[in-house]
């Protein structure tokens, strides 16, 4: 049947109601739209759910770090005590002698009771540590072989006691050499050449085979041994 008349021309009927055309269509397009967003929930459910609960990173500790972990937990009560005691001797400065409870002492104590523990080892770099920074203070301060058990070629011969191939202690001790080399060069450019003899006996006394301060000392020799025959 056609339907002319203006009013009822836009609206259909469905048994005894009327329902308007504009309302069949945003019907159909929220049913679309539902049907869309359930396919994507259906679909991706496992991507929807990491976007909103993404889990922390996990800490994974090295084999090498547990392993360290593990060693310094099983310290013995005997063991804790005498790091203790070892870091307050280290504080006192009593850092190496053999005839005192020094913190080398202790180390070596340290050793035999737990010889892998990184702790102690750490112990004996921080007793080397405390040698340099006290002989770069006495070398500051120009106390290259005195007084005696306080000067920097003493702390240096020290750490060659622990540590028999330290490269920087041997560095130290020719140093030292070469501060006397240079006192003895100036006392014979002015020449005052018994001060001279007096700063290369010293240089030779720290390093034997010490060139400069070899040729230094021939030098001396020629001088005297010229003064001598004229």
């Amino acid at each position: 049947m056609r339907i002319n008349d203006p009013v009822f021309k836009n609206r259909v009927v469905i048994g005894n109601e009327q329902f308007p055309k504009t309302n069949w269509i945003w019907l159909i397009m929220i049913i679309l739209i539902v049907t869309i967003i359930g396919t994507v929930v259906y679909l991706y459910p496992f991507n929807i759910k990491e976007i909103e609960s993404k889990p922390e990173p996990v800490k994974i500790i090295p084999l090498i770090e547990q392993k360290t972990l593990k060693q310094d937990e099983q310290l013995s009560d005997e063991v804790k005590t005498l790091l203790i005691q070892a870091q307050k001797q280290i504080k006192r400065g009593r850092l190496s002698n053999s005839k005192t409870n020094s913190a080398y002492v202790i180390y070596k104590k340290l050793v035999r009771l737990a010889p892998n523990s990184i702790t102690v080892q750490n112990l004996l770099n921080e007793i080397i540590n405390s040698l340099f920074t006290r002989a770069e203070r006495q070398m500051s301060k120009q106390q290259y072989t005195a007084p005696i058990k306080n000067n920097a070629l003493h702390t240096y011969r020290k750490i060659l006691k622990i540590q028999p191939n330290n490269i920087k202690a041997k560095n130290g001790i020719i140093e030292i050499a070469n501060a006397y080399y240079k006192l003895a060069f100036k006392k014979q450019q002015q020449k005052k050449y018994k001060s001279s003899l007096f700063w290369i006996e010293k240089g030779l006394e720290v390093a034997p085979d010490n060139i400069n301060l070899n040729k230094l000392k021939d030098t001396y020799a020629k001088h005297i041994y010229n003064n001598n025959n004229n």
